[in-house]
């Protein structure tokens, strides 16, 4: 019998060492994270009964992250792993082989850009509520690569559950330094400028990849050789929409174009649920006095 329990022993232990991702711990001070796979729910998160006061704050359902937002993007790839991950103010295409986002995307209005109710959160978290692996704080720790938000915490300043949210590794890329210190910080200000003059914008944005994979950390978090991001604005009647490709280097580059070139680099649809006839001719054309 006892060998019976060692061996059982040594078989759990073997089981949670598959992955360092530091398991959720018990505390639920935010709400569950809502997880889909393939745009279909793949677990139900558990709220502790004494956080119900924040827990209805958050209305979540999976119309809300897979179907109503003109924002949310579609992968081509079907062997591309996505998990759907919904939070406050942002919804993530989560890559767990790749410890990072396939994307990220929302809607920016000019309230929430224009807002700074709650200050910047300058701490990293992994996201307690969700089960998957994760990179921690060990991965990028004399990496030479620092943590760049795709949903910008600055974006995020409405909400405290947004703020803290925007901090998941799950929404976290690595990311040179003068990159994210410099043209996507720029970009970022851009954006908030464009949603607080024409009411509301919606971006879509995310890591790029080529066929060598670089990876840091013991969690081997996969490092990008690009940035994408997508913007779709109204002014008026009309709607315009542009991308933006950055290399991920000290020595950084940035280029301007269509969304339909993105979409061919990517292999992602983005604003699908636009009206073909609307979809067709914005995301062929770009602006060039808006995006630039």
């Amino acid at each position: 019998m006892r060998f019976y329990l060692i061996i059982c022993v040594l078989a759990l232990a073997c089981s949670l060492s598959a992955c360092s991702f530091h398991r959720p711990s018990t505390r639920t001070g935010y709400p569950g994270t809502q997880i889909y796979q393939n745009e279909r729910p793949i677990s139900t998160p558990v709220v502790d009964r004494t956080e119900q006061t924040i827990s209805r704050r958050i209305q979540r359902t999976v119309a809300s992250v897979n179907q109503s937002k003109i924002e949310t993007p579609k992968i081509q790839q079907q062997r591309i792993p996505s998990y759907l991950l919904q939070y406050t103010g942002f919804h993530v295409s989560y890559n767990e082989e790749a410890k990072v986002p396939n994307w990220v995307a929302y809607e920016l209005t000019s309230k929430e850009a224009q807002s700074q109710t709650w200050p910047r959160d300058k701490n990293f978290y992994q996201d307690p509520d969700c089960t998957l692996c994760q990179a921690d704080y060990s991965d990028y720790r004399n990496s030479g690569w620092t943590k760049g938000h795709m949903a910008p915490a600055g974006d995020m300043k409405w909400d405290s559950l947004a703020m803290h949210s925007s901090c998941f590794y799950t929404n976290i890329c690595p990311q040179a330094a003068r990159l994210n210190n410099g043209g996507w910080k720029s970009l970022e200000e851009t954006c908030r400028n464009w949603a607080t003059q024409y009411g509301r914008i919606w971006i879509a944005c995310g890591p790029i990849f080529s066929d060598t994979k670089n990876t840091i950390g013991y969690n081997e978090v996969w490092v990008p050789d690009y940035f994408f991001k997508v913007i779709l604005l109204k002014i008026g009647e009309d709607y315009y929409c542009g991308g933006y490709i950055f290399t991920n280097s000290e020595q950084y580059t940035r280029t301007i174009c269509t969304v339909d070139e993105v979409e061919n680099i990517t292999n992602i649809d983005f604003f699908p649920l636009l009206e073909d006839s609307i979809e067709d001719v914005i995301e062929a054309n770009l602006n060039k006095s808006i995006f630039r």
